[in-house]
């Protein structure tokens, strides 16, 4: 899926553990959630909007008697510990769950607040422990699960449900002022504060009632703070910008209040400016955040910071006595300001690699945090000569938006436009490069979307010149376009999946699919008639053969008469030419033209897309780990085109599987298992995490559970001697052996990666099934007649005799994958029996005798020279 922001830095942003498919997305559940998110936020970031209104009212009654500076340091303690404490509950929310980190949040918020309904019976400490440093730590527990909990529940629209929720924090600012205005004249300003504490109390209430979390905590111990980070540049000068955005951006929120009523304002306007700069806020944390998607996240950045100096030099350093320069000021400040909380979090993680951003963020914010913890009191010291100076408190407001135009320009890639290209009118021939029409990149793949299609040269992430330098632009590596396999199971009904019309049972784990569709390699039709093959792959749907031609010529001279299958790239044409030649087919050890590879090469392969692909997969794999391949600048690797042609393979494995329902033949399930039998290689082979083999393995036996008939008790003792070309037609058919061979080989794949953490072991499925057909020691045998049985008459005599040869070292490494299926198994139980031990003691005694009938006759085939 193309990623609307063109200025990522790398694919390496994305979090691979998000599945976007098991996320609800919607419904009463998940947006009660939201709901509930937005009540604990409204008093968390409700009470530090309103902190201007409370900073002039003790100013000027209770804590009279301090300077402004010191009156400060209480509501910048107070933001600190929000920002800063809200980066360390992050894991106490991971370890003990929601309702352990929120409950106390809102006890501490609420006896904060009723703590300044008695302030005029306290002391400057107390005000400074009961509402800076309690009030501060409770509302940073309350933030963080409330805005966490919003991403258990959503994954694509996680941007808008989080936004809805921190609308709160700006709504609170603008009722709460009014409140405490109004209420102030008639039941007093004590009274006024504890109703404003009962409201938050109803509201942590129902926010603990609607919030639950949906996925696990998080056991493990993560570590929030990383200031070694601060060597990257990049993010070095985003975190100082950060820092000095929210740091101005408090200023205001503090004393402008005090400003007003110090130019003779009245003190009904002055404490409504708090509710008019927060209903600005309001606007300002969604707006941003939706032009951030599309244009953005640094450029919206740029801007917002941008206009937030233009307006503090201006509106608010020259407004004077103006009231309707103050109350002007107050509106758009508030709108421009209100990207510092909605744009923060996603310009870290814009020049973050993944696994970074969480220490990242926490290391932004702490150093927010300090910044405001100084900032707030340094301000207040300047207005202790002039309080109607108040403006000059916003001065590093410029300085954090040089700071966020010197980034984006300097380490952020630069961005590739929308389209220019408006109406029906065609482009003109010399307005087609990428460079000219400055068209958006797709990300999902290393050239640009439009240069893609029609095949031009594309000339993004070659060297630009610039003067008399030249700057070579960083190129974006590719977003393939694919689902892993741990993407969700498919959900069928039980009745339906227990049908035998059935394709698949429904606990395989297939990838979503409403991704987007292929583009890049499109079925072409092919006639399956062509291809001599002893088991017919099923007619879905209809092929119809391309003639070898310039250009498309045949995919190999020697073995596939017909042109091709998909519309394979010059690539993929060298990845499949190189198959027969690749590691893969030698680890299994049969000669290419007598091996299941080789049937599948010439076969299926050629009719059936998910099994090109796989094979294109496994090629392009192999010659990336060998080196054949050498990567073009700005192209992508063969690692990369075998990602590609994997995601597309279980994609597409996934449709053929949700087909409608109808009765399947014997040579479709084998099909289907050789598939299954290729992404499994795949998987042990090259894949990237132990997850997505166990699923393709739980896969193998969900197929053996629903469909028994694929293993049957063959009888060959006939058949063997009517393997001949005059009867290979008629009414005795070949045997088949593909799916015991293929099994068996899994079942290797299966005793080899116990030690890697597999759970749930397909070994221990087919031993306790109770079908003998699919004992190992079975599947073993008929893996040892498969050639003879399939190929009959074609197959040559050296082939037998190479086969008997093989025999007794083939028979070695049977038994050596059993005996470390047992080893394994017994190492992981607690307890066991003198019999199991005696039984495993002599299983390894016997396989002195299966290692020396091995060595007899390789030592009279090579006998040692005198």
């Amino acid at each position: 899926m193309a990623i609307p922001d063109g200025d990522l830095a790398s694919p390496s942003h994305q979090n691979v553990e998000d599945n976007p498919d098991t996320y609800p997305e919607g419904g009463w559940r998940a947006w009660g959630v939201v709901l509930g998110s937005w009540c604990g936020l409204f008093p968390a970031f409700g009470l530090m909007n309103t902190m201007g209104v409370f900073e002039d009212w003790l100013t000027t009654h209770q804590l009279r008697g301090h300077s402004r500076s010191s009156v400060a340091w209480i509501f910048s303690v107070y933001v600190f510990l929000l920002f800063f404490g809200s980066v360390q509950a992050g894991p106490l929310f991971d370890l003990y769950g929601l309702n352990c980190v929120l409950i106390p949040g809102s006890i501490g918020l609420v006896a904060s607040v009723m703590i300044l309904s008695i302030a005029s019976d306290l002391e400057y400490y107390q005000f400074m422990l009961g509402f800076g440093v309690l009030g501060g730590i409770s509302a940073s527990l309350l933030v963080t699960p409330s805005m966490a909990c919003i991403n258990h529940w959503f994954f694509k629209r996680r941007a808008f449900a989080t936004g809805i929720g921190v609308t709160a924090g700006g709504l609170g600012g603008v009722i709460f002022p009014i409140m405490i205005k109004d209420l102030s004249k008639s039941i007093g300003f004590a009274w006024a504060t504890r109703v404003l504490g009962f409201i938050c109390l109803v509201l942590c209430a129902l926010g603990i009632l609607l919030q639950k979390t949906r996925l696990p905590p998080n056991k493990k111990g993560l570590k929030t703070i990383d200031v070694f980070a601060l060597r990257d540049p990049s993010f070095a000068l985003t975190a100082i910008a950060m820092v000095l955005t929210d740091s101005s951006g408090a200023i205001p929120m503090i004393y402008l209040t005090s400003y007003a009523r110090a130019n003779q304002m009245g003190l009904a306007l002055s404490y409504q400016l708090m509710s008019i700069l927060n209903a600005g806020s309001i606007l300002g944390r969604l707006a941003p955040g939706y032009a951030a998607d599309k244009w953005g996240r640094f450029n919206v950045m740029i801007v917002t910071t941008a206009l937030s100096t233009v307006l503090t030099l201006t509106l608010w350093m020259l407004s004077g006595q103006n009231q309707a320069a103050i109350v002007s000021y107050a509106a758009l400040f508030g709108v421009s300001s209100g990207s510092a909380i909605s744009l923060t979090p996603v310009c870290v993680a814009q020049i973050s690699q993944t696994e970074d951003f969480g220490k990242r963020f926490g290391t932004t914010y702490t150093m927010v945090g300090l910044g405001v913890l100084v900032a707030i009191p340094i301000a207040g010291a300047t207005l202790k000569g002039d309080e109607s100076r108040v403006d000059q408190g916003g001065a590093d407001t410029p300085l954090s938006s040089a700071l966020t135009d010197a980034n984006r320009l300097i380490f952020v890639p630069p961005r590739v436009g929308y389209s220019i290209h408006v109406g029906s009118e065609r482009p003109s021939l010399e307005e087609r490069t990428c460079r000219r029409r400055k068209v958006k990149c797709g990300e999902e793949r290393p050239v640009c979307e439009r240069c893609f299609h029609l095949r031009l040269n594309c000339e993004w992430g070659v060297p630009v010149k610039r003067g008399k330098s030249v700057r070579t632009v960083r190129h974006i590596q590719p977003r393939w376009s694919f689902d892993s396999p741990s993407a969700t199971a498919i959900t069928v009904p039980a009745a339906a999946a227990a049908s035998p019309s059935a394709i698949f049972p429904p606990s395989y784990a297939t990838p979503n699919a409403n991704a987007n569709p292929p583009t890049v390699a499109d079925l072409t039709p092919i006639s399956a008639d062509t291809i001599s093959s002893p088991v017919a792959w099923p007619s879905f749907p209809p092929y119809s053969q391309l003639s070898p031609s310039p250009l498309y010529p045949s995919l190999s001279t020697t073995d596939i008469p017909c042109a091709n299958s998909l519309v394979l790239t010059d690539h993929d044409r060298k990845y499949f030419q190189f198959f027969p030649s690749s590691s893969i087919v030698f680890y299994y050890m049969k000669p290419w033209e007598w091996s299941s590879f080789g049937y599948l090469y010439q076969g299926p392969a050629a009719s059936n897309k998910v099994i090109m692909r796989m094979l294109l997969a496994l090629s392009a794999s192999d010659m990336h780990r060998q080196g054949l391949v050498v990567r073009s600048p700005g192209r992508p690797t063969a690692e990369d085109h075998a990602r590609y042609h994997y995601g597309l393979a279980v994609k597409e494995f996934r449709q053929l599987l949700e087909s409608p329902k109808r009765v399947v033949s014997t040579s479709e399930l084998e099909m289907i298992f050789a598939t299954m039998f290729l992404m499994v290689t795949y998987e042990w082979q090259y894949g990237h995490c132990v997850h997505h083999l166990q699923l393709h393995l739980q896969g193998v036996r969900s197929l053996l559970e629903t469909h028994p008939e694929l293993f049957q008790i063959k009888d060959v003792n006939n058949v063997l001697l009517s393997m001949d070309s005059e009867q290979s037609d008629e009414s005795i058919p070949r045997v088949s052996f593909i799916p015991e061979q293929l099994l068996l080989w899994i079942l290797y794949i299966d005793a080899s990666c116990r030690p890697m953490g597999i759970t749930e072991s397909l070994y221990d499925y087919v031993l306790q099934s109770g079908n003998a057909a699919l004992h190992p020691d079975r599947l073993h045998r008929c893996a040892r007649l498969w050639s003879r049985c399939f190929w009959g008459k074609q197959y040559p005599d050296q082939q037998v005799s190479d086969d008997m040869e093989n025999y007794r070292a083939l028979e070695l490494l049977h038994v050596g994958m059993t005996l470390r299926y047992r080893t394994l198994k017994l190492l992981s139980e607690d307890s066991h029996t003198d019999y199991e031990v005696d039984v495993f003691f002599n299983e390894i005694m016997s396989i002195h005798d299966v290692s020396c009938a091995a060595a007899v006759p390789h030592k009279f085939h090579n006998p040692p020279k005198n």
